[in-house]
């Protein structure tokens, strides 16, 4: 990831792309989880293979951080990520999957919106790829 000197993010920028990070490592440890959890093993594999995808996206969002020399804790799913992957485990995976495909597709548009309206050339190229993925 190229880091372009003459502009930095400012705070509310940052604040958004730490946000995107925090709902990426959410993704890559419920779809692990809902694939753990999955008896068939086509489903199995999709789940795993979505996990694999957002834990790519996770990569993406640290490296953009640290090229602007962001810094960020070490981070781990959030309250509400365990509390599905609980209820996920007690009840099964149909609501909270179906809950998370929801917010998946709110991602892209939110993903679209950042490439659309950002000053910054990388993260342009970044919200476009992880929108695509």
């Amino acid at each position: 990831m190229e880091q372009q000197e003459q502009i930095r993010p400012d705070a509310k920028t940052i604040k958004v792309w730490k946000h995107h990070l925090q709902d990426e490592i959410d993704a890559s440890f419920l779809y692990d989880v809902f694939a753990s959890l999955e008896p068939d093993d086509r489903r199995k594999e999709i789940l795993s293979n979505l996990a694999e995808v957002e834990t790519q996206h996770v990569v993406r969002w640290q490296e953009m951080l640290t090229a602007y020399d962001v810094k960020f804790k070490t981070q781990k799913p959030t309250f509400k990520a365990r509390l599905m992957a609980w209820y996920a485990r007690q009840f099964g995976s149909a609501f909270p999957l179906s809950q998370m495909l929801g917010e998946e597709a709110s991602e892209v548009k939110d993903y679209l919106t950042l490439h659309r309206n950002s000053t910054l050339e990388d993260a342009r190229e970044t919200a476009l790829v992880l929108a695509k993925e």
